[in-house]
């Protein structure tokens, strides 16, 4: 899918992560996961920092990118808030929606 970036992070050539980012109208909502065996390690921010330099660099018509984060993910919250995210709106009854300061 064109309008998809999909970056998968390894560690020594095991799985750690992926990020995905989904474009519509030069805006991009990013998404992300971490492998059970990583979590509560402290590689989300770092994993995500390389992740959105990469996007970055490849898509040039991106305007904005926006984060949904569940109310009561306090660990992607933490994370976002360090990247330089910003809370946007409320975006449903469970979920925040951030941006990218400075994007």
């Amino acid at each position: 899918d064109d309008n998809c970036y999909f970056y998968m992070i390894l560690i020594d050539s095991k799985p750690m992560g992926q990020i995905r980012f989904d474009l519509l109208e030069g805006i991009a909502m990013i998404s992300y996961s971490i492998s059970k065996n990583f979590r509560g390690q402290g590689y989300g921010n770092e994993m995500l920092r390389v992740a959105i330099n990469q996007f970055n660099g490849e898509c040039l018509y991106c305007r904005n990118i926006y984060a949904k984060v569940k109310s009561e993910n306090n660990a992607s919250t933490k994370i976002f808030n360090n990247l330089g995210f910003s809370l946007d709106k409320k975006y449903d009854d469970s979920s925040l929606l951030y941006i990218l300061d400075n994007y």
